[in-house]
């Protein structure tokens, strides 16, 4: 059951659909992020419709602001790659009061709107950083099946002291046990 008001959460929703008709076999991709990462997020969605035409993706980019221009380039390459990006924009009040860092922002938040604004609307999300670059085909995760209450996540592969140094760099403490970047959940949990 969803436990956030859509209409309080989402301010505005921009929608650029140059694929008339989606596909029951379209992979869902949302990003999170705030207006600091909007151009490396392009990189990442362009660099995900570059390796894998062969796969009907649609994206959904949840932020804290867009400007005009901002858009125009997200419609722009929407049109490019025949694709469907939509962008919505959320609202920070509430989200500001929570504890955050100088690395992790009130924006880091915006994975638990998502997972919210997406259950039971679609079967599979792919949640990625938008400071990735895709470098070949995902056809892999649109095929994957889970099972009931399955989640993936990637996680670095690192030994304990990476995981230390880390979480020292970064001040929080916290790390020292490692973290995930990103996440694939179902609507079966």
């Amino acid at each position: 059951m969803s436990q956030l008001n859509d209409s309080d959460i989402i301010l505005f929703e921009y929608n650029f659909h140059y694929q008339n008709i989606r596909s029951k076999n379209t992979l869902d991709i949302a990003f999170g992020i705030d207006r600091n990462f909007l151009f490396g997020c392009g990189v990442a969605i362009a660099s995900i419709l570059l390796n894998n035409r062969e796969i009907s993706c649609e994206f959904h980019v949840f932020t804290d602001y867009i400007s005009d221009k901002d858009k125009l380039y997200f419609s722009d390459l929407a049109k490019q790659y025949n694709s469907r990006i939509n962008i919505y924009v959320i609202n920070c009040d509430k989200l500001k009061s929570l504890p955050s860092t100088k690395n992790w922002t009130y924006a880091t938040y915006f994975r638990f709107i998502i997972a919210d604004y997406f259950y039971h609307k679609h079967e599979k999300i792919l949640y990625l950083d938008a400071d990735i670059a895709c470098k070949g085909s995902i056809k892999e995760l649109l095929d994957y099946q889970f099972s009931t209450n399955e989640i993936a996540a990637v996680v670095a592969e690192r030994d304990v002291e990476w995981w230390q140094n880390r979480a020292s760099v970064l001040t929080t403490p916290q790390l020292a046990s490692g973290y995930f970047q990103c996440w694939f959940f179902t609507d079966k949990y």
